[in-house]
C-alpha cells in the first residue's frame, strides 16, 4: 500500500509539472520492486522454499543488476533441483559481481566468500560430462559406487539419470565417481574440460 501511495504521489508531481521526470519515477519503482523481491527471496530461503526462490530469482533477472547474495541463493535453488551446471554458472556470476562491486559491504563480502567456497567445492567434487546414448542401447545411468551421502549430489545424479532416460542425452555436472550405462563403465573426474561419453550401437 505504501509503495502504491508513493507511486501515486510521484505521478501527481509529474502531472503538476514539478520537475519529477517519468524516468526517475520508473527508476524509483524498479528499485523498490528489487528491494521487495530480495527481501522475499531471503524469507523463502530461510524456509528452504527453493521453488519460490527460483521464481523470485527469475523476476529479479528481469529487473537486472542482481546482488551477489541473490545469485548465491539462485544457485542453491538450482542445486535443489539437481541442475548443477546451472548452479555452478550462477556461482560464477555471483563471484564476478562480488569482485566487481565498488561498494563492498559486510553483507556482500560475506556472500562473496560463500560463493567462492561453494564454487571451489563444485570444481573439486563434480566433473563436466556430455553423455549420448544410441537408440539401440538401454539408456539407464547407474552409479556403481553407490549413491553419495550429500542430498545435492544424489539429486544431481537423479536429474542426470532422468535426462538420459527421457532424451538419451545429458550435458551437465555429475559427482566424481564410477558410472555405467548398459554395461559400459566410465569414471567422472574433476576437470575443467568436458568428458565425452558416447554409448554407441552394439557391435
Amino acid at each position: 500500500m505504501m509503495r502504491l501511495m508513493r507511486l501515486v504521489f510521484f505521478a501527481v508531481l509529474v502531472g503538476l509539472g514539478l520537475g519529477v521526470s517519468p524516468v526517475s519515477v520508473a527508476g524509483e519503482s524498479d528499485e523498490a520492486e528489487r528491494y521487495r523481491l530480495q527481501a522475499e527471496m531471503d524469507r523463502l530461503a530461510r524456509r528452504n522454499a527453493w521453488k519460490g526462490v527460483e521464481r523470485v530469482y527469475k523476476e529479479l533477472e528481469a529487473l537486472g543488476d542482481l546482488s551477489t547474495n541473490s545469485h548465491l541463493l539462485g544457485s542453491q535453488a538450482a542445486q535443489s533441483r539437481g541442475e548443477m551446471l546451472q548452479a555452478m554458472q550462477r556461482l560464477e556470476v555471483a563471484v564476478a559481481v562480488g569482485e566487481g562491486s565498488e561498494e563492498a559491504t559486510e553483507e556482500s563480502g560475506s556472500g562473496l566468500a560463500d560463493a567462492k567456497r561453494a564454487l571451489e567445492l563444485f570444481t573439486s567434487r563434480y566433473g563436466k560430462v556430455d553423455i549420448s546414448v544410441d537408440k539401440s542401447r538401454i539408456s539407464m545411468l547407474v552409479r556403481t559406487d553407490g549413491m553419495p551421502f550429500s542430498a545435492q549430489e544424489r539429486e544431481s545424479i537423479v536429474h542426470a539419470r532422468d535426462q538420459v532416460v527421457e532424451a538419451r542425452v545429458f550435458q551437465g555436472l555429475l559427482p566424481i565417481g564410477n558410472y555405467m550405462i548398459d554395461g559400459e563403465k566410465f569414471e567422472i573426474v574433476s576437470s575443467a574440460d568436458w568428458q565425452m561419453i558416447k554409448v554407441g550401437p552394439h557391435k
